[in-house]
């Protein structure tokens, strides 16, 4: 949201929405942020199945930070499980089982998408926040609207700051 007062000729010489990702992002934030994570992934957790994940009607409304707090959600699953499993082991009498690494997989993915992950914009305030997109491109017809892509942001995010 911009005051409009800072959409008044002369003060700001660019609008640039930052909407939603769309599918093909989705699956890229979604790469990304995997390769991040301080675990490791199950080897069915890979890029066709973020693109099927991200295909899923209840992403549609998840945005980057949206995606990352259910990566980070389904890792720390992972290490609960793991502690518990060491946990059970530990009180075990034969301490001779090897204890993994633990790994995100695509049940811990699920479960945190089911029990605890959710779109931080609800479907109807993306709806007024589009409205007001449209209003602004209606209005300004002579100013320059545009959605930032991957590219844009990357591009943005490379040039040096001004001193």
């Amino acid at each position: 949201m911009i005051d409009p007062a800072l959409l008044r000729p002369g003060r700001l010489d660019k609008s640039l929405l930052c909407g939603f990702p769309t599918l093909d992002e989705r699956v890229d934030i979604l790469v990304t942020i995997s390769k991040s994570l301080t675990l490791g992934l199950e080897p069915d957790v890979n890029v066709p199945y973020f693109r099927d994940l991200a295909r899923s009607p209840e992403m549609a409304n998840f945005t980057g930070a949206d995606l990352n707090a259910l990566l980070v959600t389904a890792q720390l699953e992972a290490i609960h499980q793991q502690i518990d499993s060491n946990l059970n082991l530990n009180s075990e009498t034969d301490q001779s089982k090897p204890k993994l690494r633990p790994r995100i997989s695509r049940h811990l993915i699920h479960k945190a998408l089911r029990e605890s992950s959710r779109p931080s914009i609800s479907a109807s305030d993306r709806r007024r926040y589009d409205e007001i997109y449209d209003s602004f491109t209606g209005q300004r017809s002579s100013r320059t609207f545009q959605r930032a892509s991957s590219s844009t942001i990357e591009t943005l995010a490379q040039r040096p700051a001004l001193a």
